[in-house]
């Protein structure tokens, strides 16, 4: 038997894939997704189901094809992600926007600071999965930086966790 809170999470994933079926058959960067991802996002908002609106920010940052439009998205979903007072979740909303800072803008510096902050708030969360994502990003952009030995570093413990899994 569910808990209230373990039913709540599968009724706002259930809605979320329900909403998502209208437009996951679309390409990355395919404008004619958004009318369909907007519902989703609007949904969200009134519900103030701020997960289900980290993930359908997610989806509109998949398929803008503006890079501008994809940091929007990318910043209302790291806003989300603070509403939710979920660690886990505000790492995972500050990863998506590094990873539009770095794809595309190719800012690694605002990359890093935004993996930083996800990884300084992924630390607790108990996620290894999330926890090691960042880590790889981190590892990434510090070699694009001009810090080898750092990124070195990262993704030597990347490696290693990757290993074992």
């Amino acid at each position: 038997m569910l808990t209230g809170a373990a039913c709540a999470a599968q009724q706002t994933l259930v809605r979320y894939e329900q909403l998502q079926k209208q437009y996951q058959h679309f390409s990355e960067n395919d404008e004619q997704a958004l009318p369909f991802v907007r519902p989703s996002i609007a949904v969200a908002k009134r519900d103030r189901n701020y997960r289900h609106l980290i993930f359908a920010y997610e989806d509109a940052v998949f398929h803008s094809p503006a890079k501008d439009q994809k940091l929007r998205f990318a910043d209302s979903a790291v806003a989300a992600g603070l509403l939710i007072k979920d660690k886990a979740w505000a790492g995972r909303a500050h990863l998506g926007r590094g990873v539009v800072w770095y794809f595309s803008f190719r800012n690694y510096r605002k990359a890093l600071e935004d993996y930083l902050t996800a990884a300084n708030n992924a630390e607790g969360s108990g996620d290894p999965y999330l926890i090691y994502r960042i880590k790889y990003q981190i590892g990434v952009v510090k070699s694009h930086l001009g810090y080898p030995q750092e990124a070195l570093h990262y993704l030597r413990r990347v490696t290693a966790f990757f290993s074992k899994t």
